[in-house]
This record gives C-alpha cells, sequence and structure tokens, in this order.
C-alpha cells in the first residue's frame, strides 16, 4: 500500500510540476511580456502579482495547454469603477499588445489571453474601500448586464 501511494504522489507531483525549462521559460517570459506591455499601455499604475499553482512553481495542464495566473492591482479603490468596464477596457489594451495571441477573452474572473500551448489569466484587482480592512476585490463578470457582475472579497 505504501509503495502504491508514493507512486500515485510521484504520478501527481510529475504532472504539475513546471520541470521543463523551455516550458517554464515561454510562460515566464510570455507573463513578463505581456505584464510590462500593459503596464506601458494602461492609463493608470497597476501592481502584478503571481497567483495560483504559478505562485507555488507548479503547473496546470487544461485542454489548451499550461496557464499562468497574473493578479493586476489597480492602485483605485472598487468604488471607482465598474468591473465588466475595467475589463473590457484592459481586454482592448490587450488585444492591441498580444501578439500572436489565439484569442483574448473575458471569463467571469479573468480575462483570459491563449496561445498555443499555453494561456495567460489576468484577474483584475481593486482595493476594498474600507478603511479598516486591506482586502482586494476580485473584478467579476464578463457582461455589463450580468445580474452577478460586481466587485467580490478574494479573501
Amino acid at each position: 500500500m505504501k509503495n502504491l501511494l508514493q507512486q500515485k504522489f510521484h504520478q501527481f507531483h510529475n504532472a504539475i510540476k513546471l520541470d521543463n525549462p523551455q516550458g517554464r521559460k515561454e510562460l515566464t517570459d510570455k507573463r513578463k511580456q505581456l505584464v510590462e506591455a500593459l503596464q506601458k499601455a494602461l492609463w493608470m499604475p497597476i501592481k502584478p502579482f503571481d497567483q495560483g499553482s504559478h505562485a507555488i512553481k507548479t503547473g496546470i495542464c487544461s485542454s489548451n495547454g499550461r496557464d499562468v495566473d497574473v493578479g493586476l492591482e489597480f492602485e483605485f479603490t472598487k468604488n471607482k469603477k465598474d468591473p465588466v468596464e475595467l475589463k473590457k477596457e484592459v481586454q482592448q489594451v490587450l488585444k492591441r499588445i498580444a501578439k500572436g495571441a489565439k484569442s483574448i477573452e473575458l471569463k467571469d474572473p479573468c480575462i483570459q489571453v491563449a496561445y498555443k500551448n499555453y494561456h495567460v489569466d489576468f484577474a483584475l484587482y481593486a482595493q476594498d474601500p474600507n478603511p479598516n480592512t486591506k482586502s482586494l476585490m476580485l473584478a467579476w463578470g464578463k457582461s455589463p448586464k450580468a445580474k452577478d457582475k460586481g466587485w467580490i472579497s478574494s479573501d
């Protein structure tokens, strides 16, 4: 039983680790390229940060390849901007700067920039206006008319 459990753990570990130096470099380089281009092209400062599997040096392999999850913190409170409007503005900038992308789609929690073997997910955040918290609020939704759009706590 112990050997079987150890074998299963190794299979799982091999499936999620980013051990392919070229694959890891391609993901990291694309993330860096897009973040730097966004920082130059957007109308206000952003603070990028790694999140999800990429933040812990692992990877998730989905039907469209590996992914990189990037948080973008905007320097305003959630009351200053409609979350879907913000996502659409960032999507338009990504359409100009994301060379070689197959698609750039709004998803409820993020904007997904898809390439041949991987995709980069950008989740957009703003500060909670409550001065007693330091929470980031996630821009949720993909349609301006959606009933479930809004800023949701990322805690």
